[in-house]
């Protein structure tokens, strides 16, 4: 079975992605004995390197307006969570339940949930050009 060129970047960006967060969570997230600085230059580390690749792979499509909503959705996102990051840990004025929340929106964007689900969008009629 011959898999076309399209068909391999995707299972290749998606491999990526699936590796970033598995590496993550086992290693970052879920492990012990990782100092609480280097946990938080991790997470960021790994949500910008799953940003690169879907950017990559979105580049490199005809369907250059998916590039655009996964860099605007991305940028935006990093950019909220580490401002809230940094009020939190200069102002200590969030509770842990909204803190675990925002730790819930960074670990969905670092799975490869966002990107089935863009891949999904750039193939319905309605979206398409």
């Amino acid at each position: 079975m011959k898999l076309s060129r399209n068909k391999i970047k995707i299972l290749i960006a998606l491999l990526a992605i699936v590796l970033i967060y598995s590496f993550e969570l086992a290693f970052v997230s879920e492990a012990t004995g990782v100092e609480e600085r280097l946990r938080k230059i991790l997470h960021v580390v790994s949500f910008v390197s799953v940003f690169v690749v879907g950017f990559y792979y979105w580049k490199t499509t005809t369907t250059f307006w998916m590039k655009n909503m996964w860099l605007v959705l991305h940028t935006t996102l990093l950019l909220f969570l580490i401002f809230m990051i940094a009020l939190s840990s200069i102002t200590h004025i969030f509770s842990t339940v909204f803190l675990d929340q925002l730790y819930s929106l960074r670990l969905f964007f670092t799975s490869p949930v966002p990107f089935l689900i863009s891949l999904l969008m750039a193939r319905i009629p309605i979206f398409k050009k």
